[in-house]
């Protein structure tokens, strides 16, 4: 009946109907059903908008994709659709929409390794053993797998001059890595490395067109706690993460991903992407969590290094 009275342009008679199905839809089983039809009948206001000239009715929208939002929290698609439809407040009484977006990227992670068998210890540790590696690619790969299990948007560009790693924050934050995983621990942070690490800000800028208008940092990872004089005009922007910071965040990973995989079904569920989020929340590895830890150690504020010299 729904489908029948959008096909006549009948926009009044479908969101009335949309309505009545959403209202017999109680209950936390339908939960997801009920969201799927509040979602259909906000998208007729716009349409009755167009073919009366009427705005009264925008609240009535934001209170729908509202209600849809608040059914299924962790479907973010119905956020979305409310923003590109124009109403930007309708998922206001959504929380975290990075946590939400990163605990059904985790969701469709576990599905991915399977939620039995051996795959998942596998590439576990594989993980680990990246990060825990000396040799740059291999470090940039395990850097990779652990934003992927971050449920970020994580990204290895290939060529010369390019980030180590890029992760994307539900494209409300982005974070270039530069690695420095071979190099030795005593020194200064050079006018080479810190050069390189904001210049990543500019390519992002440059080459990732989506990503232009968005926040950007640029993560050095290195185990130097201070900088050469000449670095400093290099700093704007950069933030400093230490190797064993980045191997704990792995192994912190793993322990979560596994106690998550012990729950999950094989099949998708509202309830477990909630469990997802709220386990990565108390665990401090949420978005939010994740992104002040990136960005904890400002390269500005590193002590400048003072070079010995002899006197005779």
């Amino acid at each position: 009946d729904y489908a029948t009275a959008v096909w006549v342009g009948d926009y009044q008679g479908a969101l009335e109907k949309a309505r009545v199905c959403a209202d017999r839809l109680g209950g936390e089983a339908l939960a997801g059903y009920r969201a799927w039809w509040y979602y259909l009948a906000g998208s007729m206001v716009p349409l009755l908008t167009e073919s009366s000239s009427s705005t009264h009715l925008n609240e009535t929208a934001r209170d729908l994709f509202s209600r849809a939002c608040a059914a299924s929290p962790t479907t973010t698609w119905f956020r979305e659709a409310a923003r590109h439809a124009g109403f930007d407040d309708a998922y206001g009484t959504v929380d975290e929409p990075r946590l939400i977006a990163a605990a059904e990227s985790i969701e469709a992670r576990i599905h991915h390794v399977g939620v039995a068998g051996a795959s998942f210890e596998y590439e576990a540790q594989d993980m680990l053993d990246k990060l825990d590696s000396g040799d740059a690619k291999t470090f940039e790969q395990g850097l990779e797998r652990l934003g992927i299990w971050l449920g970020v948007d994580a990204r290895r560009p290939s060529g010369d001059g390019v980030p180590d790693g890029i992760w994307g924050f539900m494209g409300e934050e982005v974070f270039a890595f530069e690695a420095k995983s071979d190099e030795q621990t005593q020194g200064a942070i050079a006018v080479r490395s810190a050069r390189q690490a904001k210049a990543h800000i500019d390519w992002v800028k440059g080459n990732m067109q989506e990503l232009a208008s968005v926040p950007i940092s640029s993560v050095l990872i290195t185990d130097r706690t201070v900088i050469a004089n000449e670095a400093l005009p290099h700093t704007e922007g950069v933030f400093v993460l230490g190797l064993a910071a980045v191997r704990e965040l792995g192994r912190a990973v793993v322990v979560t991903m596994r106690a998550l995989r012990a729950q999950a079904s094989s099949a998708s569920s509202e309830d477990f992407r909630q469990i997802v989020a709220h386990r990565m929340k108390a665990d401090q590895l949420d978005p939010g969590s994740v992104i002040r830890k990136l960005q904890s150690q400002p390269l500005r504020e590193f002590p400048v290094h003072t070079p010995h010299r002899l006197h005779g």
